[in-house]
């Protein structure tokens, strides 16, 4: 029975450490994906920018025509 206990001891320990690691991979992983997500909501502002901008390029070629 102290033998069985030991081993279930040990496993709870075993499993709490890869829980832990997956945590931190968790952690890397949301704070990685927020960084992307900022990434593109800049890259999506500047690409509307850049349409307004050519419509309107776009309007004032036509006007000329």
């Amino acid at each position: 029975m102290p033998l069985r206990i030991e081993h279930e001891r040990q496993e709870r320990e075993r499993m709490e450490q890869q829980r832990l690691e997956l945590v931190k991979i968790k952690e890397g992983l949301i704070k990685e994906n927020a960084q992307k997500k900022e990434e593109l909501r800049k890259m999506d502002e500047k690409l509307e920018v850049l349409v307004d901008s050519l419509k309107s390029t776009g309007d004032a070629l036509v006007k000329d025509i």
